[in-house]
C-alpha cells in the first residue's frame, strides 16, 4: 500500500452562528482530513452584507490532508447552507519573520537589546562644532 503525503492547510471561516462550527469540523473529517488545532469561534459585524446577513461568527483551523481531496473539500463546504464564506490556503513555508531588534538563528528567533551608543564629550565637542561651522 502507498504511503499518501499529506500537506497542512488553513481554513478559515464565517458562519450563521457560533453552533455551527461543528459544521467545518464535520465537512473535513468526512473526507479523511485531521483537524491539527482548532480556533474558537468570535463574533464579526460584517463591512457588508454576505448571503443577507450583517454579521456572524468568524473561525480558523489548521488541518492536515490529502492534497487531491482539497477540491472535494471545498466542494462540500460550498453546498453546507450554515458556511457564510470559507477560505482554504497553505501556511507559508520557510524562516520565521525577523523584526527590527531580533536575531534569526537556526530554527529561533531571538531577542536582542539594542546597544547604547557612547559619546564622549570630546567627540560632543568636535560634532557641535561641525555643526556650527
Amino acid at each position: 500500500m502507498q504511503e499518501i503525503d499529506k500537506k497542512t492547510y488553513e481554513i478559515a471561516y464565517m458562519l450563521r452562528f457560533e453552533e455551527d462550527s461543528g459544521e467545518i469540523a464535520k465537512g473535513l473529517n468526512e473526507h479523511g482530513a485531521k483537524i491539527l488545532k482548532e480556533n474558537a469561534v468570535t463574533p464579526l459585524k460584517f463591512a457588508y452584507p454576505i448571503k443577507k446577513e450583517k454579521s456572524g461568527f468568524f473561525g480558523y483551523n489548521e488541518f492536515e490532508a490529502d492534497p487531491q481531496k482539497i477540491s472535494s473539500i471545498n466542494k462540500t463546504l460550498e453546498l453546507n447552507q450554515k458556511i457564510l464564506r470559507f477560505l482554504i490556503t497553505t501556511p507559508p513555508v520557510g524562516k520565521p519573520t525577523v523584526k527590527r531588534g531580533e536575531r534569526y538563528e537556526g530554527e529561533r528567533v531571538e531577542r536582542v537589546a539594542p546597544q547604547p551608543k557612547v559619546l564622549t564629550n570630546e567627540a560632543l565637542e568636535e560634532k557641535l562644532e561641525e555643526i556650527l561651522k
